[in-house]
This record gives structure tokens, C-alpha cells and sequence, in this order.
């Protein structure tokens, strides 16, 4: 009996960190896919692979578009990285903060689909972090 509920006190830490992760992936996914999906678009990146073209012309801001997209895939990574990585009340805190700007950045670019794909993986991993258990208050570092 007493390996029993270890078994499914195990198996229940597991769902959560499979759940917590899959919170900070689409939380990532958020910080990063209008940014960079604007970025790419306004330096002609989908022009010159869409575009059916002969011969590769780069795009005049070649260099700095991969830059900021380097950038911000490195936000992103850091951004789910730190929310993993909370408890989760305060995982809910660093995500209204964190999703502050992602929403300015909507708003202020208008509504594109780079737009309201980055809204729609915040509202996913929202969702996905008011669904931890409120038991899971504590910051685990092996996570």
C-alpha cells in the first residue's frame, strides 16, 4: 500500500513538471514568435524564400534581422528557463510582468498574424500555468 501512493506521488511530480514545462515552452514561444516573425518579415526573409525567385539575393538587413532573431530566441529560452524554474505563485507574477509588453507589442504593431500568434501562445501558457496544482508552491531546483 505504501509503494502504491509513492507510485502515484511520483507519477503526480512527473505530470506536473511535464505540465510546468509545457507552460514555459509556450511561454517561450510567445516571447519570441511576433518579434521575430516581424523582424524576418520587414527584412524581406519571407519574400526571398516564398518568393519562387531565381538566384539568392539577401536581403539588405540580412546580418541585423538574424541578429535580433538571435536575440530574441535567447529571451525566450531564458524567459521559460526562469518560469520553469518558479513556484507557482510566483511563476504567476513573472507571467503578468512578462506578458505586459508582449501585449504592447500587439497592440502597438497592430493586429497581424505575427501578432495574434504570439497572443495565442500567451493565452495558452497562461492557461496552462492557472492548471498547476496549488500544492506545487515551492521552487524545485532539479527541475
Amino acid at each position: 500500500m505504501l509503494q502504491e501512493s509513492q507510485g502515484a506521488a511520483d507519477l503526480a511530480s512527473r505530470m506536473v513538471l511535464v505540465e510546468r514545462r509545457r507552460a514555459a515552452r509556450w511561454f517561450g514561444v510567445a516571447i519570441a514568435a511576433a518579434p521575430i516573425l516581424d523582424v524576418l518579415d520587414d527584412a524581406g526573409w519571407f519574400t526571398l524564400l516564398f518568393g519562387f525567385r531565381h538566384g539568392i539575393d539577401l536581403p539588405p538587413t540580412w546580418a541585423t534581422s538574424l541578429a535580433w532573431t538571435g536575440f530574441f530566441v535567447g529571451l525566450a529560452l531564458a524567459g521559460a528557463a526562469i518560469l520553469r524554474a518558479m513556484s507557482r505563485r510566483d511563476a504567476r507574477w513573472f507571467f503578468a510582468v512578462a506578458a505586459a509588453p508582449i501585449v504592447l507589442y500587439a497592440l502597438g504593431r497592430g493586429v497581424r498574424p505575427a501578432a495574434l500568434l504570439g497572443l495565442a501562445a500567451l493565452v495558452f501558457a497562461g492557461l496552462r500555468i492557472v492548471a498547476l496544482p496549488a500544492d506545487d508552491d515551492r521552487a524545485d531546483a532539479s527541475r
